[in-house]
């Protein structure tokens, strides 16, 4: 039954295309996140499709970082435009969302406001369960709405609830299901004449790491480069980057987990060219911006860390970003500064609507204008924070900043008994981050970077933009 709805929805796209379909004014926004997959993990030997559908055709934003490398705080982040200080979310937690009144503020809310169609399909933040004091919940501003709302697991057991309440059982792997759904949805979504939002959120690659059954096996022999920072021991570091059991027992678990991560996103990388078909194949490819992205990174062995995000260390904080979408040059590639918060306002301005006060980051649509911002113009700070929580347990709570320069500053409150512990690098001169450089710079640039995070830290709205155009001194 599932097959035919899907399949009596391609022919209504292409029924779309054929009879040239009225053109929303306002353009249509096509975003996939995966969940928990490292920036090292956004290749072209395994996402070929999704280079070839997105990346090829738009540009890469090869300096974009998270401000918590959690998965619940970074999806508040993208959702509202806002920092963790002001999402109030610091843990996966949808009850702290909701405290912190972020529903009404997200970028699905504000753009219904405006006549979007919006669909969202796969997991949505933790703990939403489709219920809030007892009856049926439907976030703001959804009008298609498949979200996993339990299961013993998330790729081959769960239970969906859809915009009118139904709860359904999933009989399929998950990530194609998501995909499918979706695009049943869009079908119905661009027959309004309406602008529209896909939003699809895959569980891809987080634990436990099961690819579906077409690609089991496919990944064993796939390479896996052992970069500088793999099980690298600095004693600068602090303590919990050491874990001290890399014997080979060990090891070949750690690298089966890797290559299933690979095989895993091997159905996204499906999914992503199924669904911008869909869009081609109705006539509105060339009106639609489409972001693929991650809502943390991961470490597998890097800095002697595995399955951990939450650190400052790049491989955890880094966001790989691929835009496609009118105006943008194809294989082009994007250094300026970006930020997790910059999506909602970027699509704000793209969809001609104001940014609301409360919005924290800033659109990045000028970056690939034909006159881009330079360095001066542009942002040359961002704040990262972590507040431990039991989703990372290991990763003591920390803030600090990254800036244009390539650097990043993390400070820990009273971790080794002392006052403040401070992680400092810089990536021009340590592409790895193999040292800790804090005790090579001066007292006076450490107490720059202390007050710049402060500052970064406790700012709101357009305090945050302009607290981002301060001064950052060069590395010592």
């Amino acid at each position: 039954m599932r097959l035919k709805t899907l399949g009596l929805a391609l022919f209504m796209i292409a029924c779309l295309f054929q009879g040239a379909a009225h053109a929303a004014s306002k353009p249509h926004f096509v975003i996939v996140m995966t969940d928990d997959q490292s920036f090292r993990e956004f290749d072209r030997t395994i996402m070929p499709k999704t280079f070839r559908a997105i990346a090829d055709k738009g540009a890469m934003l090869t300096n974009a970082w998270f401000n918590v490398a959690l998965c619940c705080p970074a999806r508040a982040n993208f959702l509202t435009g806002k920092y963790a200080q002001n999402t109030g979310v610091s843990a996966n937690s949808y009850a702290q969302f909701l405290a912190g009144g972020n529903e009404p503020q997200t970028f699905a809310a504000v753009l219904a406001k405006a006549g979007y169609v919006n669909i969202m399909s796969g997991k949505h933040l933790n703990g939403y369960n489709g219920y809030l004091n007892g009856r049926f919940h439907l976030p703001e501003g959804w009008t298609y709405w498949t979200a996993r709302v339990g299961g013993a697991n998330i790729y081959t057991d769960s239970t969906v609830i859809n915009e009118a309440g139904k709860r359904t059982k999933v009989q399929e792997y998950t990530t194609d299901y998501y995909f499918d759904q979706a695009v049943i949805d869009v079908a119905a979504a661009l027959r309004t004449g309406q602008p529209t939002l896909t939003f699809v959120n895959v569980s891809a690659p987080h634990t436990p790491y099961i690819p579906p059954a077409r690609y089991k096996g496919a990944c064993n022999n796939v390479p896996l480069p052992r970069i500088p920072s793999y099980n690298h021991k600095d004693p600068l570091k602090p303590a919990y980057t050491v874990i001290g059991k890399f014997n080979q027992t060990f090891e070949a678990k750690l690298n089966q987990s890797r290559r299933d991560r690979i095989c895993s996103l091997r159905s996204v990388d499906d999914g992503v060219e199924k669904l911008v078909q869909a869009y081609e194949q109705a006539g509105q490819g060339n009106n639609t911006y489409f972001i693929f992205m991650s809502d943390n990174g991961m470490l597998m062995g890097e800095h002697g860390l595995t399955n951990s995000k939450g650190s400052p260390h790049q491989e955890s904080l880094r966001m790989f970003l691929a835009i496609r979408g009118p105006g943008i040059r194809p294989r082009s590639e994007i250094g300026q500064l970006i930020g997790i918060a910059d999506l909602a306002p970027t699509m704000y301005e793209l969809a001609g609507v104001a940014t609301p006060a409360w919005v924290d980051g800033r659109s990045i649509v000028s970056v690939w204008g034909p006159k881009p911002p330079s360095a001066a113009a542009w942002r040359k700070v961002l704040p990262g924070q972590l507040i431990t929580s039991g989703s990372t347990p290991r990763i003591p709570s920390w803030r600090g900043v990254v800036t244009a320069k390539g650097q990043t500053y993390a400070e820990y409150a009273g971790l080794k008994g002392k006052g403040v512990w401070q992680e400092f690098y810089d990536r021009n001169l340590d592409a790895y981050e193999l040292s800790n450089r804090a005790n090579r710079q001066p007292s006076w640039l450490l107490t720059r970077f202390a007050y710049l995070t402060k500052q970064l830290n406790t700012c709101a709205g357009a305090t945050c933009r302009e607290r981002e155009q301060s001064y950052v001194p060069a590395s010592r």
